[in-house]
């Protein structure tokens, strides 16, 4: 099992979120009532409804899940044999 590094979490989603669609558009125009839920958090991060918008790319979705659902505190981790 291997810990989720929240920095490395971090970076890769400030590296990549810059090539999603939804992160161009927000920038365009952020004032439109299509980005009325979005928002740039202190962080610098998209967020939507104040949760944290992590694009489909480089497998951040899938490791996200692992470190959460994976994690020996969740009740629930992976058993390889």
């Amino acid at each position: 099992m291997t810990l989720l590094n929240m920095e490395t979490l971090n970076s890769d989603i400030k590296t990549v979120v810059i090539t999603d669609q939804t992160y161009k558009n927000y920038l365009n125009s952020p004032n439109s009532l299509d980005n009325a839920s979005w928002e740039v958090n202190i962080n610098g991060h998209l967020c939507f409804e104040e949760r944290i918008f992590v694009p489909d790319l480089k497998d951040l979705h899938l490791c996200m899940l692992r470190s959460k659902h994976d994690h020996l505190l969740a009740g629930h981790p992976v058993l390889y044999c």
